[in-house]
C-alpha cells in the first residue's frame, strides 16, 4: 500500500482530548481540522458499526408496518421522505453506499481475488442460511401452534429455506402470515442478489487491475456512476437494474467513488450548508440528488465523529444479522 494511503493518526487521542470532558469534545469536532476519510476508515476509532446498527434497526422499522394486522398504522418517517425513498429504502441506499466504501477499501488491502470471493462468501451464505431457516421455524410455530408439525413436514417449507440460502428469492410459505398485509416472511434478503452483483463487478475490476492506485478507482467507480444514472444502455440478466435497485447500485458506486478520494476527502459540518440550501431551493432531479448528498455526508461526518466515538461505540457489528 503507497504511503498515501496510511492513516496518519488511527489510534491517537484525538486533540489530546480526555473522555467524558464533553465540552472539549463538541468543541474538538467542530473547530479541529478533520481526519480524512481514510484515516477514519482505517482506524477503529469510527462509528460505522453504530450507523450500520441504525440502519438495521430502520430496515425493521419500515418493513414492521408490512407484518402488522393493523391495515391504519401508517409510517410517518417514510411519509416525509416520500416520494424520494421510503425509511427501509434509504437504510438499504445507505448500507450500498457503505458497502461500496469498505468492500474496496477491503479489496485494495488485499488483491487477491480469491480471498476477495471467500470473504465475501463467508460474509453472506452462512448468515443467509441460519436466518431463512430460524425464521421460517419461528412463524411456523407462532402462527400455527400445535399445528407446526404439518407445514413443517411439507416440501413448501423447505423450497423457502433452500430457495432463499440460494437466492433465489422465494416471499412465503402458503398458508402462513395469510391474515397480514403481506405474507412476507422475510423482506430484506431481497436486496442480497443485487449485493452480490456489486461483489462481482467489484472482483472483476480488481481482476483487471483496476483497483491497484487510487487514481484508478476514482475512473472506473465515476463512469460505473455515471452509467448507471444515465442509463445509456439497457441492462439485461444478470445486471438488470430494476427501478427499486438503481438507487442502491449507484450509492455503491459512489462509495467505491469515496473510498478513491477518501485520502484526501475531509468532511467538515458547514459542508451540510450549502447541501441541504440546494435541496430546498432545487425539483426534479438536482432535488433527488441533493437528499442523496446529504445522507452522504451525514454518515461520513458523524462517522468520524468524535464526540459521539466517547458517548457510544459498539465493540461488535451485528449488522447483517440484525438486517436478514
Amino acid at each position: 500500500m503507497s504511503s498515501s494511503m496510511t492513516p496518519a493518526f488511527a489510534e491517537t487521542d484525538f486533540a489530546g482530548v480526555k473522555t467524558g470532558d464533553s465540552r472539549a469534545a463538541v468543541t474538538d469536532a467542530v473547530f479541529s481540522r478533520p481526519r480524512t476519510l481514510l484515516e477514519t476508515i482505517e482506524g477503529h476509532a469510527n462509528n460505522y458499526t453504530l450507523i450500520r446498527l441504525i440502519l438495521a434497526a430502520s430496515v425493521i422499522w419500515y418493513h414492521s408496518f408490512g407484518m402488522t394486522l393493523d391495515q391504519n398504522h401508517a409510517d410517518r418517517i417514510t411519509a416525509a421522505i416520500y416520494p424520494i425513498t421510503t425509511v427501509g429504502g434509504l437504510a438499504v441506499q445507505c448500507f450500498f453506499f457503505l458497502s461500496g466504501l469498505f468492500v474496496t477499501l477491503s479489496f485494495f488491502r488485499d488483491q487477491s481475488t480469491v480471498g476477495f470471493i471467500a470473504k465475501r462468501g463467508l460474509r453472506i451464505w452462512p448468515g443467509l442460511f441460519v436466518c431463512v431457516a430460524l425464521t421460517a421455524i419461528a412463524i411456523t410455530i407462532a402462527s400455527q401452534g400445535l399445528e407446526s408439525w404439518r407445514y413443517l413436514l411439507q416440501p413448501d417449507f423447505y423450497d423457502y429455506v433452500g430457495n432463499n440460502a440460494r437466492l433465489k428469492l422465494t416471499w412465503e410459505i402458503p398458508g402462513l402470515l395469510t391474515g397480514n398485509r403481506s405474507p412476507t416472511i422475510n423482506g430484506p434478503i431481497h436486496t442480497l442478489p443485487l449485493e452480490v452483483k456489486m461483489y462481482v463487478v467489484l472482483g472483476v475490476a480488481g481482476l483487471l487491475r483496476l483497483l491497484r492506485t487510487e487514481l484508478r478507482i476514482v475512473l472506473i467507480s465515476a463512469a460505473l456512476l455515471l452509467m448507471v444514472l444515465l442509463r445509456p444502455i439497457t441492462f439485461t440478466e444478470p445486471f438488470d437494474v430494476v427501478s427499486y435497485g438503481q438507487a442502491p447500485i449507484a450509492m455503491f458506486f459512489a462509495g467505491m467513488l469515496a473510498f478513491g478520494v477518501a485520502s484526501k476527502l475531509r468532511i467538515a459540518a458547514w459542508h451540510g450548508l450549502p447541501l441541504i440550501a440546494l435541496f430546498w431551493l432545487s425539483s426534479g432531479v438536482l432535488h433527488t440528488l441533493a437528499f442523496y448528498l446529504i445522507a452522504i455526508w451525514v454518515m461520513l461526518f458523524l462517522g468520524q465523529s468524535t464526540a459521539l466515538h466517547r458517548w457510544i461505540a459498539p465493540r461488535e457489528d451485528p449488522s447483517y444479522g440484525i438486517y436478514i
